[in-house]
């Protein structure tokens, strides 16, 4: 499908052909929405720099341990005498088949998402996070590293401690980062998502629209109080379905209804095509750390529904 889209937008006849816009386009949609999607889900906007540096630590070593399978595979199936060979050298475990499982099935995703009409977005690839972990629990099983990198650099116990030491480093920084601060709060922590919430409350916004992962976590912070459904799109307002119900957009809702919309600082250049028209009518009322709050008499969600 790679090939098929980077020679079909390498000739300018393709550009008057009835094929599908998808498979012409789906290259240019992989590099700018789906690879950087995917990135969002191991390095959020919100996470510090050490966390990110060590969060890419583990990535590296995950897909190195990927590759030393996934190479055992393809040597498996050679001829009789090569995969005598093999199980001379230990047959590939069920473990490690199903870490092949686990780490091909977001890159799987990004294809289907790239070359179809699906909207992209970060929670798409969550399995991402999961085949770092296993592929870091595969790695540190292995006393070193065996063809074709037998070049490389031993895991010795230096490197295990290394390893483990970031582990340790990153586990400590997400408890005194995430944790800590509820456990010492008996009201939600004062993050940026509750000062929103709060903010939404004082202005009497009863009901708001954000990208999923934002729109539910300030859903639970309001306890009722505000309603912030998910959008597939910060570019169309439509329905994300997933998750949600028709009648929190329009036409279930009424048009003509006070609503906000929380936008993300990385989401503006998208959502500068929502603007369009709307100049007039739709405000920015707020900031709050990362988050823009834009204000509107008027409810703009689709619910895809007539």
């Amino acid at each position: 499908m790679l090939l098929a889209s980077f020679w079909g937008n390498s000739f300018s006849f393709s550009v008057e052909q009835s094929l599908s816009r998808n498979i012409r386009n789906g290259l240019g949609k992989l590099w700018k929405r789906v690879v950087p999607d995917m990135a969002d889900m191991l390095w959020s906007d919100g996470a510090p720099l050490i966390s990110q540096i060590l969060m890419g630590i583990l990535a590296i070593l995950s897909l190195a341990e990927m590759t030393r399978i996934l190479w055992r595979v393809l040597q498996s199936v050679r001829t009789g005498k090569e995969r005598r060979r093999e199980s001379e050298r230990g047959e590939i475990t069920a473990a490690e088949w199903a870490g092949l499982a686990m780490g091909f099935s977001p890159f799987l995703t990004a294809l289907i998402v790239a070359f179809t009409t699906m909207e992209s977005t970060g929670r798409y690839y969550f399995m991402l996070i999961y085949a770092i972990a296993f592929f870091t629990v595969l790695f540190l099983q292995k006393q070193w590293m065996k063809a074709p990198f037998a070049n490389w650099p031993c895991v010795d116990g230096k490197m295990r401690r290394l390893i483990c030491g970031t582990l340790l480093l990153l586990t400590l920084l997400h408890i005194q980062q995430i944790y800590v601060p509820v456990l010492r709060s008996g009201e939600p922590p004062w993050t940026e998502e509750y000062q929103t919430v709060r903010f939404l409350e004082e202005n009497h916004y009863a009901m708001a629209y954000a990208t999923f992962e934002n729109a539910n976590t300030m859903t639970v912070l309001a306890n009722g109080r505000v309603r912030v459904a998910p959008v597939a799109s910060v570019s169309g307002m439509d329905i994300c379905k997933w998750l949600s119900s028709s009648e929190w957009y329009v036409p279930a809702l009424p048009y003509h209804s006070a609503t906000a919309y929380v936008i993300t600082e990385a989401q503006m250049d998208e959502f500068g095509s929502f603007l369009e028209g709307k100049a007039e009518e739709l405000k920015e009322i707020g900031r709050i750390g990362r988050y823009r709050i834009y204000g509107a008499d008027y409810n703009y969600s689709v619910s895809g529904q007539e």
